[in-house]
């Protein structure tokens, strides 16, 4: 029992005692200290605190558990507990087990002791490397000496790996080490046994849970011997190569900068001296983010193996990493050299390592040391983001070899680039074998651009570098200047596959896969030309690539083979000229095009805010299906630029056209007519033509021109150029003719006699003329007998005469009965050509009708229309015809709605008394049967309840008495009391039987009845009293229920009778809405008819009398007027109108046979005319051209010498004159530079000034760009000079032609006609003139006179 008890107390102990590392490591680290600790640093982190409660924790081979071992630091290099000169003494941080001392034999020896053979096992379990950093000890033997005691007792123990304190050595360990659980001070397993006898052999000494140590022991014996074990050692300080933080103190991957660490707990790497690892560099250079390849040996390899660097400076470890885990024992390892490491000088410890992971014990060779220099990563010199590609034209570089059959692109137009951006590295600019210390010296910043492929192959060294393409060709595309070249490749290597390096290692090869190795391209198969020639053979040039990016080889500078082609770089020259931004990247769009076998868009790159030159259409193939010939790019900003144009900086875009575009055209004539010529589009490339003023029309206007805006302003515009681009609208401008209009008085007088239309072709006003005697003024017209009357809205179209019209008034306007004629009359027809016998009508105001129903038509209004009639027929000489007058008489009008709204009122009353009859019969309806309705509804409840309640009567006869009653008073209460209340409470119109019978059976149910129910109450133990009372409670509810019916029966006769009585008054109703509706129908029936009469046949007489437009009038029959309204209006307007039409018709009749008869006459003298004029023309045109230069229309040579010969001829003293011959300077380069059609639109600039200068004179073209003019009457100095002057400042010009430009300029040389009679003497010194001014620098003019007196050098 004894034993089960204490294997209980074990287990519990050990878990409770086993206490978390974490404990001893409270506020013990040194804040801040790098994670990893070298040298001396890495055993100063251990000596911190020694022997203290915050003493450094070291991890070292494992405990009981097979878990890393922690031990704290109690003696160190000579001071603390036990320790000597260059070693520290580790107690075990926490149990190491629990056991007791001995099993059998009962003594306090410890050679046989379990506590050994526990110390022992965890020895054993030290590796090989760590039991060797382990200083063994002899634990000598001798007895017991009190607190004194350092020994064991029996026997001497040698070569001890690990052994307990003594009481001795425990009693100067700090007390807090000591205490393992000072909380628990009664549990024997938080207590840990020394090695030092007790008192007796039967007690060993111990140190209790609270750290105290009892020396005179506690005893062995097998009942209570179990105590932990808590072993030491110590460590040779010589064999820790370095320290580091027990959780993350080596980070996993690369060179990975060393954290800080405020911990306490260190694991060791320890110095394998059976390692012998080296490397072969001493020195490397490298900038961040570099890959440096050092050559190895001696590595070790197997699982946990690994090549391992610690960069440190002054400072101590800055990066570890583990980089390699090497497979071999000798080989290359790449280090890339962290991205975030600062400038300068470090060393790089290289070393073979076994990592074995956090809080165990690694170990590791001595360090390689390899000096580095760490530069300074070189700033990108652009913003262009490196990586990206890009397209150059090589094809006019002259690079030698075969073409590269994989480019896309074998004209070489587009060759693909990477951009690298900015290396520091070196470059050759003659044949040597590269040096590290040149390579150091030379090295620079610069930024390149790497080709993608080989461009050529089968092509030596010597020739690519006769060619000038080794060291550097200059190079200029989009304004960027470029050195095109082979880039520095290392005159020797190191290392193999990958792993291989050019040296020195700061050739431009390696710096570009360095930075990224993508960015070398398609190496698989070809080898690539370097500069440099080889460190051991100066006829063998360094080539890289073919089977790694990374290979490096040789070949002699003379071989041309297959499989060694030239990648050039592109250095971009005086970056410091640029800007950061000065790289700036076009995107050309394919458009469906395609480079090689692709078409998606590719980069090109120009300088950023200059101009740059539009690439080639070589190279680029056209879309599937597309047999074309065009080509041209259309610019981000909407622009069109053929291959080789200048295009704008601001354009970030180019997209190939394959076909040329169209565009719309819309031409606003504003109010004008385009006859022929309308343009509505136009191709790019062909431009178009815009109508002229002989297209177009515009009565009383005369066109100015085409206008690109609105508001009309700016220059006109004639055609649309073939170079222009966008759809295009145009506004006609007009000028208004002005006319002047005569008027001609007929008689009177005007002032004034004539007027000028304004801009819209009318008259601003009317003059009013004036004539003596008894006329009255009728206003202008447009012939003089008849025509028609003009007002100010009259158009003009051309010169006009207006004539006056006059009426007679006979004088007689004094008669005090007489209103003035000329408010009462008018003439409303009078004779003409096509009616001649007609007489002169006049017409006077209308009359209107009295209330009765008469006119009165005075002798003054008779007389005033007789007046009008006879003055107009005297004034026309029309009085044989007689005259003719009208007096209308105006009947009262009876309005057509005044009509009708005496037939809406008897319809609208009609409506509202059958409305009012509807709801009149519905109410009283509706008021009777809800009546009747609910008050049946209530009685009939009522009754329902009370059935309901006899129903539960004769269920509680059944049932025991006390359950009956209490049946019965809840039905009371709920049903009967509730429903007889409800009937009385409502107020019906019953007669006095019924309310009397209604209020006899409430009280019975209110008092009756509920006397029975207390008498059922009373006798519920008594049988015979309860069936009395349910026998009463049932006579009663029979009653009730016979009142009940009676009420109903009652109710029902009741409603019968009043529904009799409204049914006769609903009879009544319907009776009067049936009269009401026969006269509704009787007046609608009216209705109709009269609408059917007086407006719908009216209307269809005037509708088919419309219809009847086209056919002959005379055949139609006036339109029938019944009465004086509105649509007797409208039909005698159409009367009257038919009449005119009819009048009309026959003169149209005749007319038109007139007016046929005249166009046949003068259709043919148009065409005798038109035939004269075209064989006067086509003369014209003849003799024209004859004399005329084609191009310029000057005058040819044969004409102007003729001309010029008849002057001499004739001339005399006082008609002299001047001769100028001209010739239009470098005109070849006009043509060269430009192209021959602009050099034409030179010439054609060139004779537009000359008209300008010799605005008078003759002018002609002589041949090529010789110009010849000839000015009468001008001869003196001045004038010579001046006009020399003028046509020699205009024509000194820019001349811009397809986005291009050349300066253009003329010699001049001049002669006067004084003193010279013949034309050849004339043209010889003018021609000696121009000589002198070519011979003199051009641009400039010559007066013969000027050269009498002149003498060559």
């Amino acid at each position: 029992m004894k034993k089960r008890i204490l294997s209980i107390l074990l287990t519990l102990c050990m878990t409770l005692c086993f206490t978390p590392i974490s404990v001893f490591a409270e506020e013990v680290g040194t804040e801040g200290s790098a994670a990893i600790q070298l040298g001396t640093d890495a055993l100063s982190v251990l000596s911190k605190n020694v022997n203290t409660a915050s003493a450094p924790t070291v991890y070292f081979g494992q405990n009981q558990e097979n878990k890393p071992a922690a031990w704290r630091v109690i003696g160190y290099d000579g001071s603390g507990v036990t320790s000597s000169k260059g070693d520290i003494t580790l107690l075990a941080a926490g149990a190491m087990g629990v056991i007791p001392f001995v099993d059998a034999i009962l003594n306090n020896e410890y050679a046989p002791s379990n506590l050994k053979a526990t110390i022992d096992a965890l020895a054993e379990k030290l590796t090989t490397e760590e039991n060797a950093a382990v200083k063994k000890r002899a634990l000598t033997s001798g007895s017991y000496d009190g607190e004194n005691t350092d020994c064991v007792a029996g026997g001497q123990v040698d070569n001890a790996v690990f052994w307990p304190l003594s009481a001795k050595e425990a009693i100067a360990v700090n007390n807090d080490l000591r205490a393992l659980d000072p909380a628990h001070p009664n549990w024997v397993t938080t207590g840990w046994w020394l090695r030092s006898p007790g008192s007796d052999k039967y007690h060993l000494a111990v140190v209790r849970s609270e750290g105290s140590v009892q020396y005179s022991g506690y005893s062995v014996l097998i009942f209570n011997n179990y105590r932990t074990v808590r072993p030491a050692f110590n460590l040779n300080m010589n064999s820790v190569l370095f320290a580091s933080a027990a959780v993350g103190g080596k980070p996993d991957g690369g060179l990975t900068e060393v954290s800080k660490y405020s911990g306490n707990e260190w694991k060791l790497t320890l110095l394998d001296s059976r390692r012998n690892f080296a490397v072969t560099e001493k020195t490397v250079s490298a900038a961040p983010d570099d890959t440096v390849t050092l050559n190895y040996k001696g590595a070790t390899t197997g699982k946990n193996e690994y090549i391992s660097v610690i960069l440190a400076d002054n400072n101590g470890a800055q990066y570890y990493g583990r980089v390699a885990q090497p497979t071999a024992e000798s080989g290359t390892v790449e280090i890339k050299i962290p991205s975030d490491i600062a400038p300068g000088d470090y060393t790089m410890k290289v070393f073979s390592e076994q990592y074995n992971g956090d809080c165990k014990t690694d170990l590791a060779s001595a360090f390689a040391d390899v000096t580095l220099t760490v530069e300074s990563q070189p700033d990108e010199q652009f913003t262009l983001a490196p990586g990206g590609r890009y397209y150059f034209d090589l094809s006019a570089m002259n690079i030698p070899g075969t073409v590269n059959s994989n480019l896309p692109d074998s004209t070489l137009h587009y060759v693909p680039f990477t951009y690298v951006g900015t290396v520091n590295a070196y470059k050759l600019t003659s044949e040597m074998a590269t040096t590290e210390e040149y390579a150091q010296k030379n090295k620079y910043p610069h930024s390149l651009f790497v080709a993608d492929y080989a461009v050529t192959h089968t092509v030596s060294w010597d020739d690519l570098n006769t060619a000038g393409l080794i060291f550097g060709k200059d190079y200029a595309a989009g304004g960027v200047d470029y050195t095109l070249r082979t880039p520095s490749v290392g005159s020797d290597c190191t290392g193999l596959d990958d792993s291989q390096r050019g040296v020195p290692q700061s050739n431009e090869w390696d710096r570009i896969l360095n930075k990224d190795s993508s960015y070398i391209k398609n190496w698989n198969g070809i080898y690539s030309w370097g500069q440099d020639t080889t460190r051991y053979n100066s006829s063998l040039r360094a080539v890289r690539g073919y089977d790694s990016g990374r290979r490096w080889n040789d070949d002699d500078a003379t071989d041309s083979l297959p499989l060694v082609g030239f990648r050039p770089v592109l250095e971009v020259l005086n970056p410091d000229t640029l800007s950061s931004d000065g790289l700036k990247v076009v995107t050309l769009d394919l458009n469906g095009g395609k480079l090689g076998n692709s078409s998606e868009d590719i980069q090109i790159i120009v300088k950023t805010g200059s101009e740059f030159t539009a690439p080639a259409s070589d190279g680029l193939t056209r879309p599937d299906g597309d047999a074309g010939s065009f080509f041209m790019w259309l610019g981000s900003n909407g622009k069109f630029y053929a291959p080789g144009d200048s295009v704008p900086a601001e354009v970030t875009k180019l997209t190939a056209q394959w076909t040329a575009p169209t565009y719309a055209v819309t031409l606003n004539t504003n109010g004008g007519t385009i006859n022929s010529g309308n343009v509505t589009g136009y191709t790019y490339g062909v431009g178009a033509t815009l109508p002229t003023a002989g297209d177009m029309t515009y009565t009383g206007h005369t066109f100015v021109g085409w206008y690109d805006n609105e508001n009309l302003t700016g220059s006109p515009v004639t055609a649309i150029g073939g170079t222009e681009t966008g759809n295009k609208e145009y506004w006609a401008k007009w000028e208004a003719n002005t006319y002047t209009v005569t008027f001609y008085p007929n008689g009177g007088s005007v002032n004034p006699v004539a007027a000028t239309t304004d801009s819209s072709g009318k008259l601003s006003s009317l003059p009013t003329p004036t004539r003596g005697g008894n006329y009255r003024f009728d206003g202008w017209y447009t012939e003089q007998t008849g025509g028609i009357k003009v007002t100010l809205n009259q158009v003009y179209t051309a010169d006009t005469t207006l004539y006056a019209y006059w009426i007679y008034t006979s004088g007689s306007s004094s008669s005090e009965d007489r209103d003035d004629p000329s408010d009462n009359a008018f003439i409303t027809d009078r004779p003409n050509k096509d009616n001649p016998t007609t007489p002169t009508t006049a017409k006077s105001n209308s009359v209107k009708v009295d209330s009765e129903g008469n006119a009165v038509i005075t002798r003054s209004i008779v007389a005033d229309v007789i007046s009008v009639a006879q003055s107009d027929s005297i004034k026309h000489g029309n009085t044989k015809n007689g005259i003719a007058v009208v007096v209308p008489v105006e009947m009262e009008r009876k309005p057509l709605r005044k009509k009708l709204r005496i037939l809406y009122i008897p319809v609208i009353l009609s409506v509202l008394c059958i409305t009012v009859c509807i709801i009149s019969s519905m109410l009283i309806y509706n008021k009777t049967y809800r009546f009747y309705t609910e008050q049946y509804y209530k009685i009939a409840q009522a009754f329902e309840q009370v059935s309901s309640f006899s129903s539960t009567l004769d269920l509680c006869q059944k049932l025991p008495s006390s359950t009956a009653y209490n049946n019965l008073a809840d039905a009371y209460d709920i049903e009967l009391l509730s429903a007889c209340s409800d009937l009385f409470s409502t107020r019906f119109e019953f007669d006095n039987n019924e309310r009397q019978e209604i209020e006899s059976l409430y009280d019975i149910v209110r008092t009756s009845i509920p006397d029975k129910l207390n008498l059922l109450k009373d006798g519920i133990n008594d049988s015979e009293k309860c069936k009395d009372a349910l026998a009463a409670v049932r006579a009663d509810v029979t009653t009730v229920a016979d009142k009940l019916n009676n009420v109903i029966e009652k109710s029902i006769a009741t409603g019968n009778k009043a529904y009799d009585n409204n049914r006769i008054n609903v009879y009544l109703i319907e009776g009067l809405m049936i009269a009401i509706f026969i006269g509704f129908i009787i007046v609608t029936a009216y209705l109709i008819s009269f609408i059917e009469k007086r407006i719908i046949k009216p209307i269809r007489d005037i509708a088919d009398w419309s219809r009847m437009f086209n056919d002959d009038y005379a055949d139609m029959s006036d339109i029938e007027i019944t009465d004086n309204d509105e649509i007797s209006d409208i039909s005698s307007a159409f009367n009257i109108v038919k009449a005119k039409l009819c009048e009309a018709n026959k003169t149209k009749r005749d007319n038109e046979s007139t007016l046929r008869k005249l166009r046949e006459e003068e259709e043919y003298k148009k065409k005798f005319v038109k035939q004269l004029y075209d064989e006067k023309r086509e003369k014209e045109i003849i003799s024209s051209e004859a004399k005329r230069d084609g191009l310029t229309g000057l005058y040819n040579r044969r004409s102007f010498d003729a001309l010029i010969d008849e002057f001499m001829s004739n001339k005399s003293v006082s008609s002299e004159g001047a001769l100028f011959l001209i010739d239009m300077d470098n005109f070849k380069n006009v043509n060269d530079t430009l192209g021959h059609i602009a050099g034409d639109e030179a010439l054609k600039t060139l004779a537009g000034a000359m008209r300008i200068v010799f605005p008078g004179g003759y002018l002609g073209r002589y041949g090529g760009d010789e110009f010849i003019a000839f000015v009468p009457s001008t001869c003196d100095d001045e004038t010579l000079d001046r006009l020399g002057s003028s046509l020699c400042q205009k024509m000194d010009r820019e001349f811009e032609h397809g986005g291009k430009s050349v300066r253009l300029s003329v010699s001049v040389g001049i002669v006067s006609t004084v003193g010279i009679d013949d034309y050849a003497e004339l043209y010889m010194k003018a021609d000696k003139a121009l000589y002198f001014s070519k011979e003199h620098g051009r641009n400039q003019y010559t007066l013969a006179s000027s050269l009498d007196n002149f003498t060559a050098d």
